[in-house]
């Protein structure tokens, strides 16, 4: 790929709807395997199933990297919107030697917002909680859903950022924004690393699959095997 097929590239909107696509289907069918194993071990006796423990801990890996998957769809998708809607705000640095040869090229922003990972700034960069309030849309029923969606993409933010990558996030802040609101039950479901502690993220990406289907050109892929929660 050469500079201009590069730039070309970066900065087209279809490209970035056609990622998000592809990640949203990588997400589905974790999630298809993660309930098809939920079911077996829901199912299973304890002489079938000696290490039940260590299944649990798979199931929550497995739960944890499919919101993971479907907290990037949303940030491809969204600034692909923010591409779409002005291209001109795309931002690539160029850099030459005394010949004229290209060095490095690099984007460096998108709709105005850097390259950020934070979703909500993304979405309300995009001018998307007016425009969902404001107009008729499949997205949200009533003004104050744009609240649950919000609060949606800042749990996918902590999922891009860490928490589907890492085991602690690179500062104690974040680590204690992560954990507000949390309840004590869902604290210790965590600590055990058992697939309970994401009942949380099943409820967020049901709030906004909507929001992606509104967004991405060709809609949210088929529906997989609803999930037993």
């Amino acid at each position: 790929m050469d500079a201009q097929e590069y730039i070309e590239k970066a900065t087209d909107p279809e490209a970035w709807f056609k990622k998000g696509d592809e990640l949203i289907r990588d997400a589905e069918a974790l999630a298809d395997v993660f309930i098809d194993r939920f079911m077996d071990l829901e199912h299973s006796t304890d002489s079938e199933n000696k290490d039940i423990q260590t299944d649990s801990s798979r199931l929550a890996s497995m739960n944890t990297t499919e919101g993971f998957l479907h907290a990037l769809a949303i940030e491809n998708i969204l600034k692909g919107y923010l591409l779409r809607k002005n291209p001109t705000d795309a931002e690539v640095s160029i850099s030459a030697d005394g010949n004229g040869n290209f060095k490095d090229v690099r984007l460096q922003e998108i709709g105005g917002a850097g390259l950020t990972h934070d979703l909500k700034s993304l979405f309300r960069r995009a001018n998307l909680p007016e425009h969902l309030r404001r107009e008729e849309n499949p997205v949200i029923e009533e003004p104050s859903q744009i609240e649950l969606i919000e609060e949606s993409l800042d749990h996918f933010t902590h999922s891009i950022r860490w928490k589907g990558r890492y085991p602690t996030p690179r500062d104690l802040d974040e680590q204690q924004t992560w954990m507000r609101g949390i309840t004590p039950e869902e604290l210790e479901e965590d600590e055990m690393e058992t697939p309970l502690v994401n009942l949380r993220q099943t409820g967020y990406i049901r709030h906004t699959k909507n929001l992606i289907a509104y967004l991405l050109p060709s809609g949210y892929p088929a529906s997989h095997e609803e999930s037993p929660y």
